[in-house]
C-alpha cells in the first residue's frame, strides 16, 4: 500500500462519482476544506482519500473543563471517518495502514480521527450516538417509540403552541435565492443561544450554504413565533442520509424545549418528500436524540502517535482520561461535574 499526499481535486472528485466508491458528506472534495489531502494506492490503483487537517500548534491537556497545560505537536486530524473508499475495504484497516506509512515520514505526531464508530481501547471521548433507521411513515416512527416519549412529545408540542397562541411555525430553507435570510435567522438564534454565548458553532456563511444548495444537499429548519425565529436545525441530506446539525434555540424559550419540538415537525416533514433513509444526529450524547432514536452507535476520537513525542502527549491524555474517569465515580457519577458545567454555560 503505498500513500501520496497531493492536492488533486480532480482526482478526488472522480474517484468519489464512481459506483463502487462510498463516501459521507463531510469528506466530499465538494464540502471539506482541508490543509492536506492523502491518496491511498494499492497496485497503482486508488482505494482510498482520507482529508486532513494539519496543525503545528499547542496540543491542549484538559481535565473536563479546566485546562492543566499543552505541548506543541505536529497533528493530523482526520475530518470524519466516512472518508471515500473503494468496495469492499474496510475503512480501520485503510486507516491503520496510512499511520503505518505516516510513521515512516516521520513529519507527523499525532492522528486523530474523528466520530470513529466502535472505537477501540486507544479512543477518547467515547460517546453514545442516536440515529434513527426511517420507517415508511411518520405515525409509524412515532409507534416505534415508548408512550411515554410520545406523550411528551405531543405535550411539549401542545404547549408550546398554546404559549404562542397557536401562532408557531417551521420552515425549511432549501433554495440558493433563500440562503441570504436565512442566514440572518441563524445569527438571531445563534447570538441568543449557548452557543453565542460561549462563540462556538457559529452558522456556516451564505456561500458555503450556497455551494451545497447547488448539489441539492442543504435541507436546514427554522422553528418562529410569528415571523420571529427561536429555534434552528442545519440538516444536511446526502446519500439518504438526513444530517440532523448544529441545534441552537433562543434561551429565553428554554423551559418549552423549542429545539425538541422542532426535531419533532422536522420528523415529520422529512417524510413528506425526498425521504432520507437513515436520520443521524450526529457525535455526542443529548436527552433528544436518546427520547427520538432508534438505533444506537458507540462514537469515539482515534489517537495515534507516529513519533516519540506523540508517544508522550498520547500518555499523557491517557493519564488524564484516568483522572477524569475516577473523579467522575468519586464525584457521583458526574453530578458536580454537570453543576459546574451549567453555571459556565449559564454565564457563571
Amino acid at each position: 500500500m503505498k500513500i501520496e499526499f497531493k492536492d488533486n481535486f480532480d482526482e478526488w472528485c472522480a474517484f468519489v462519482a464512481l459506483p463502487d466508491t462510498s463516501c459521507g458528506f463531510w469528506c466530499d472534495p465538494s464540502v471539506c476544506v482541508v490543509e492536506r489531502v492523502c491518496f491511498v494506492y494499492e497496485n497503482d490503483r486508488l482505494i482510498a482519500v482520507l482529508p486532513f487537517n494539519y496543525s503545528a500548534d499547542t496540543i491542549p491537556f484538559r481535565l473536563g473543563l479546566w485546562r492543566l497545560g499543552s505541548i506543541r505537536g505536529r497533528m493530523l486530524k482526520l475530518i470524519d471517518y466516512e472518508f471515500a473508499v473503494f468496495g469492499s475495504y474496510k475503512r480501520i484497516d485503510i486507516f491503520s495502514s496510512v499511520v503505518v506509512e505516516l510513521k515512516k515520514m516521520k513529519s507527523f505526531d499525532v492522528v486523530m480521527a474523528d466520530n470513529w464508530p466502535e472505537p477501540e481501547s486507544y479512543a477518547r471521548n467515547v460517546q453514545a450516538t442516536y440515529l434513527i433507521d426511517m420507517p415508511s411513515g411518520f405515525e409509524e416512527l412515532l409507534g416505534m417509540l415508548s408512550s411515554n416519549t410520545r406523550q411528551a412529545l405531543r405535550r411539549r408540542v401542545r404547549k408550546l403552541n398554546r404559549v404562542c397562541d397557536e401562532r408557531l411555525s417551521v420552515r425549511s430553507f432549501s433554495k440558493g435565492h433563500e440562503m441570504e435570510e436565512l442566514f440572518g435567522y441563524l445569527c438571531m438564534i445563534w447570538k441568543k443561544s449557548w452557543h453565542g454565548r460561549l462563540s462556538q458553532q457559529p452558522p456556516p456563511s451564505v456561500e458555503f450554504m450556497q455551494r451545497i444548495v447547488r448539489y441539492g444537499w442543504l435541507r436546514f429548519y427554522v422553528l418562529f413565533v410569528d415571523d420571529i425565529p427561536i429555534a434552528s436545525v442545519q440538516g444536511y441530506q446526502y446519500n439518504r442520509v438526513f444530517m440532523d446539525e448544529a441545534p441552537a434555540y433562543d434561551e429565553d424559550w428554554k423551559k418549552y424545549s423549542p429545539g425538541l419540538v422542532l426535531n419533532y415537525y422536522i420528523l415529520e416533514d422529512l417524510f413528506k418528500s425526498n425521504v432520507p433513509d437513515i436520520v443521524d444526529f450526529g457525535f455526542g450524547y443529548n436527552q433528544y436524540k436518546e427520547m427520538l432514536g432508534n438505533r444506537k452507535e458507540i462514537r469515539g476520537q482515534l489517537w495515534v502517535k507516529t513519533s516519540v513525542k506523540g508517544w508522550v502527549i498520547i500518555g499523557i491524555l491517557r493519564f488524564i482520561d484516568v483522572i477524569f474517569s475516577v473523579g467522575k465515580l468519586l464525584l457521583g457519577k458526574g453530578s458536580i461535574l454537570r453543576k459546574v458545567k451549567m453555571r459556565m454555560r449559564n454565564g457563571g
